[in-house]
């Protein structure tokens, strides 16, 4: 395992962070999405477990 001194490894964050500019958003928005769609999966199944369970 390599350790990063902290000017290498504040290199490498500033070089993601202008690598990324423009499509944290984009990654954000999605990342949304896919929160939304598990909450709304989770309760689908615990209803239809309910229905089931009568």
């Amino acid at each position: 395992m390599q350790i990063l001194s902290p000017a290498v490894a504040l290199q490498k964050i500033v070089h993601l962070e202008l690598a990324t500019e423009g499509h944290v958003q984009e990654i954000l928005s999605a990342l949304q999405q896919a929160i939304v769609a598990n909450k709304m999966a989770t309760v689908f199944v615990l209803e239809y477990g309910a229905i089931a369970a009568t």
